[in-house]
């Protein structure tokens, strides 16, 4: 697996990201390929008891959670200011 850098993709294993990937990742705007394919941009965050969550910018069907499993690769655009 590639090292995560702004602007790097960041290629994941054949069956997508696992919860401890997902965790791995800084929290930020993302380009987000998934598995069956597409692409979305999404924010990433943590909830306040650690469980990742990643918000698609182009859903339109409201909050739904995504399971780091239907991801293929991710590319961080920016990470979130500190």
């Amino acid at each position: 697996m590639e090292s995560q850098a702004q602007g790097r993709l960041r290629v994941l294993e054949e069956d997508g990201m696992t919860k401890r990937e997902a965790k791995k990742l800084p929290d930020g705007l993302y380009e987000i390929y998934w598995k069956r394919g597409g692409m979305s941009l999404a924010a990433k965050g943590e909830t306040g008891d650690g469980d990742v969550w990643f918000a698609p910018c182009n859903w339109i069907t409201g909050s739904q959670i995504v399971h780091p499993g239907n991801i293929k690769q991710v590319v961080l655009i920016r990470e979130r200011d500190k």
